[in-house]
């Protein structure tokens, strides 16, 4: 047997339903952009340090990686 939800109830939902997917986009927002190309999906910006050493490029790509993981995760918690 169902239960009728209210209408209180749903928009209620709807509502924390909005909320968390803006708080999850400025999340991403930090560190990414939202494609041109692709309906939600979200580039990962590349981090540039000052310097320009080995030790500083190796920084970078060690950042991008991070941050790839965090967006990943991230997009699909909007998917959800």
């Amino acid at each position: 047997m169902l239960k009728k939800l209210s209408k209180k109830f749903i928009d209620e939902q709807r509502e924390k339903l909005l909320k968390g997917r803006k708080k999850l986009e400025e999340r991403l927002s930090f560190f990414a952009k939202k494609s041109d190309k692709v309906k939600g999906d979200w580039l990962t910006v590349y981090p540039t340090f000052d310097g320009g050493g080995l030790e500083e490029e190796a920084d970078e790509v060690e950042e991008y990686g991070n941050l790839l993981s965090v967006a990943y995760n991230l997009e699909l918690e909007l998917k959800k």
